[in-house]
């Protein structure tokens, strides 16, 4: 197995056509260094950004001896575990991070391509910054509790499903109904050895864990760990301790809110924007549930769709004495991340650079530095079925991104021994009724409506000539229209781009684990063109 790699830069790419794009106007105006952004970041998305990043997190109190210990504990059950995660207790190591949901089976396929991003990151650092230890680390969304978000994944255009009870903060689930999941997928591929081998690996991850957070760790860390990817879940009470300040001032003042909504009201003017700060936004841990707080009457601090209803000096003892019990939402993870890890560089999606960028504000009044933001690569996936029919329809990478509608028709119509197109026949048309007009003039003025009436008439049969033309070429080719759909469905599915339907697993089946060696080859930190993996056969 081999790919050829291409690249399509943001300038080439259109999708207005094509459902939500890869590059919104936000992500383009961070890229491109609009000064109307400046204000929002404090470091330009480049490697000479590093220097100063390094220098000016060095200046901050991370407490490393106890990320290192809480790590290592994390990975206690595994025996191969990053021997990177005692560099962390180092002054001279710092960590590049990602966030993701903590999906079955690892959900869409750009997680793996956030994960590739942070790791060759990391090794570039190394090399501008050889005297210094760079940590690729995957922060678990483990305390996130939308649970039909993160349930499923899709295998060969299905949607496999895993049903359990929602409502917990995922990462504390139990998993054991994925046992479900696995036994029908064994049934699926069983006639298929190197299918069955991947699925192999995921089934030891999940049948060796009990909770979630603990089966996705040890399945990131199965595809990935030998890249160097630490994986944390951040759901630790001695990690938490040291939020505790920003949590309780939360309650008390509602600061996050304030700074965030001055963002969020002159950013909101120019671009859609996809988060909005609460009056609280943390979290509160009870009975298996991860329920929303907000201020009540009086003095109160009220849980969200319960009866639980705290003073706010009882709210705020309890945060004190255990923190593991509140969690931040997306307004204050980042914020928290940043203040436990030393890190430099946050890695993410379109949405999560957008929210990111509404977050400076919450940071600057913390006084903790703002990490180097930057987008994770996209990429496309195509089989040698796909690029067949490329070379077959003479498709071009940009026109994989054009209105597959248009894109039909010219085939069509280059295939169709008749001309679908008549606009020759309509200028012709047009010419002769333009003469009858005068003519009608002349004889008459009061024939020139009737005339130019009877030429509307005769260009709107031409139209529904030229409809008629094109259906029987269509059906004529039926066969060729259903090929270049499934090619555009392939890149499409379900109207999705490739990355946010396909899952890794899928690609896994498909090509095996070398698939992520060949994703890790072309992924480049600081360029932002969307990679084209095209199978050769070799």
């Amino acid at each position: 197995m081999g790919f050829q790699v291409d690249t399509l830069t943001i300038a080439e790419l259109d999708l207005t056509k094509r459902g939500k794009q890869l590059f919104p106007q936000l992500l383009k105006d961070y890229l491109s260094g609009d000064s109307s952004l400046e204000a929002y970041y404090q470091y330009p998305p480049n490697i000479n950004s590093f220097s100063a990043a390094i220098t000016n997190k060095s200046k901050e109190v991370i407490n490393r001896s106890v990320l290192a210990e809480v790590i290592k504990k994390q990975y206690s059950d595994i025996d191969d575990a990053p021997s990177n995660i005692s560099l962390l207790t180092d002054a001279n190591t710092f960590t590049v991070t990602t966030g993701h949901q903590l999906c079955l089976f690892t959900g869409p396929l750009y997680l793996c391509y956030k994960l590739l991003t942070v790791i060759n990151l990391t090794e570039q650092l190394k090399q501008q910054f050889p005297d210094k230890n760079f940590v690729p680390l995957y922060w678990m969304a483990s305390e996130d509790h939308d649970f039909e978000e993160v349930n499923h994944f899709h295998l060969f255009g299905k949607k496999v499903t895993w049903e359990a009870e929602a409502g917990n903060a995922v990462g504390r689930m139990s998993v054991d109904g994925v046992s479900d999941v696995i036994t029908a997928l064994k049934e699926q591929l069983q006639s298929d050895e190197s299918a069955i081998r991947v699925l192999s690996t995921f089934e030891s991850a999940y049948s060796n864990q009990e909770n979630l957070a603990n089966a996705t760790r040890a399945l990131v860390h199965g595809l990935f760990g030998h890249y160097g990817l630490v994986v944390l879940d951040a759901d630790d009470a001695a990690l938490k301790k040291s939020f505790v300040k920003v949590m309780k001032a939360e309650v008390e003042g509602q600061d996050s809110m304030h700074a965030m909504n001055r963002a969020y009201t002159a950013l909101s003017k120019s671009y859609k924007l996809p988060v909005k700060s609460r009056d609280i936004n943390l979290f509160y841990l009870h009975d298996d549930k991860r329920s929303r707080l907000e201020i009540g009457e009086g003095d109160k601090v009220n849980v969200v769709d319960t009866d639980i209803s705290f003073e706010k000096n009882e709210c705020l003892q309890m945060i004190e004495s255990n923190p593991e019990n509140f969690s931040p939402n997306v307004v204050l993870r980042p914020l928290y991340q940043e203040m436990v890890l030393p890190n430099l560089a946050y890695i993410g999606g379109p949405s999560e650079i957008a929210y990111w960028l509404e977050l400076k504000g919450i940071f600057d009044a913390n006084e903790v530095s703002f990490p180097v933001l930057m987008p994770r690569n996209s990429l496309l996936i195509l089989g040698t079925g796909e690029k067949k029919r490329m070379d077959q329809f003479e498709l071009s990478k940009t026109d994989l991104f054009s209105d597959p509608d248009e894109q039909v028709k010219s085939i069509v119509s280059q295939l169709s021994k008749d001309e679908l197109s008549i606009a020759t026949e309509r200028e012709e048309i047009s010419a002769i009724y333009d003469k009858l007009v005068t003519q009608a003039k002349a004889v008459d003025a009061s024939l020139e409506r009737s005339v130019k009436a009877d030429a509307a008439r005769a260009l709107a049969q031409l139209d529904k000539l030229e409809k008629k033309l094109a259906k029987a070429a269509k059906k004529t080719n039926q066969t060729t229209i259903n090929q270049v759909n499934k090619l555009f469905e392939s890149i499409f599915p379900v109207g999705v781009f490739q990355e946010r339907y396909e899952s890794l697993f899928s690609q896994l089946i498909r090509y095996d684990f070398g698939i992520i060696d060949e994703m890790k080859e072309c992924i480049e930190p600081f360029d932002s063109s969307l990679k084209i993996l095209s199978e050769v056969k070799g």
